[in-house]
């Protein structure tokens, strides 16, 4: 929108520019035919001297009123020239940042986008086959198996199994299901106004790490063709990491990291505002990296800091500071 904005601004300056060499032309050519026609009434007019006093002084003044005008002019195109060129200047850089923002913006899209596609997985549980979908949440990734469905009375159960390829335990699996027929060749709105929700708070679930873990789900519906289509996410509350620096005595040794946890630090020394790509060293070791394109100036030693999970991304808050930024840690 900028460029076009500048690309307007310089089309006027031209036409400003070739509006003033015409008056400049037309005004010099007007002067040049009455000096003439003064020149020639010079001429023919040495008998009457008070008149060729004045046809002299008429002509001097033509002369003048050509010379202020083409300095004017050649003046004022100059200065026009300077603001084109300024103009053409800032317009180069305005487009080489809008190149580089587009650019950023589609990694960061395709990154988004490579993200959400295993934000859920999806099963058909008239066609059981074992194999594994990949799904990702908050807190790592897991693989998704459907390995066998049972008629239970007015139920249906579901076996999965959720592979948990971490180093750490997940405690607390909060499983969301939404279910319907097949579309078919129903139309997609109207079908997926038709789909079912339920969701299933598993609080005594613990995924074990480098492991398969088997858990059931109950489906209230009497025929199997209203499962299926299957859509299937999974957040977890609670991980368990173990402390290695004492493996004499790993079973006592285990850190509880909540996922609605946040961070607490200073920066470590001098903080000089928000800026893309700026580096944050917080006084407990840790690193982290501005992403978001907020760009704000002010100086503090030391100042306090927050960082949040918010989604996929980390929101990080300096106090003093109004705002806050996406960040990433580096370290």
């Amino acid at each position: 929108m900028q460029a076009l904005i500048f690309c307007a601004v310089k089309c006027a300056v031209y036409i400003i520019s070739l509006l003033n060499i015409t008056i400049f032309i037309l005004v010099n050519i007007f002067i040049l035919v009455n000096g003439k026609i003064l020149l020639y009434d010079i001429i023919n007019s040495f008998n009457l001297p008070g008149g060729v006093i004045m046809k002299i002084k008429m002509f001097k003044l033509c002369i003048l009123l050509i010379l202020m005008s083409f300095i004017f002019t050649v003046g004022f195109t100059s200065s026009d020239k300077q603001i084109i060129d300024d103009l053409t200047k800032r317009i180069g850089q305005l487009e080489t940042k809008y190149d580089l923002l587009n650019q950023m913006n589609a990694t960061n899209s395709l990154d988004i986008m490579n993200l959400k596609a295993y934000e859920k997985v999806y099963f058909d549980a008239t066609k059981t086959d074992s194999k594994f979908r990949r799904l990702d949440n908050s807190v790592g990734i897991f693989y998704i198996s459907l390995q066998e469905v049972i008629k239970n009375g007015s139920n249906y159960t579901l076996k999965f199994i959720i592979g948990n390829p971490q180093y750490c335990t997940y405690e607390g699996c909060n499983i969301t299901i939404e279910y319907n027929v097949n579309m078919g060749s129903k139309p997609y709105i109207e079908w997926t106004k038709l789909l079912k929700t339920k969701e299933y708070k598993l609080n005594n679930v613990k995924l074990l790490p480098g492991s398969w873990n088997p858990i059931t789900i109950d489906i209230p519906v009497s025929s199997i063709n209203e499962i299926a289509y299957i859509q299937f996410t999974m957040n977890i509350d609670t991980v368990l990491l173990t402390n290695l620096s004492n493996t004499s005595n790993i079973s006592n040794n285990s850190f509880i990291y909540t996922a609605d946890s946040v961070i607490e630090s200073k920066i470590d020394g001098d903080f000089e505002g928000f800026d893309y790509g700026n580096i944050y060293k917080l006084i407990n070791g840790q690193v982290w990296k501005q992403t978001s394109y907020e760009y704000k100036y002010k100086y503090k030693y030391s100042p306090k800091v927050i960082i949040y999970k918010s989604g996929l991304s980390y929101k990080m808050i300096v106090d003093g500071i109004e705002g806050e930024i996406t960040v990433i840690q580096i370290k």
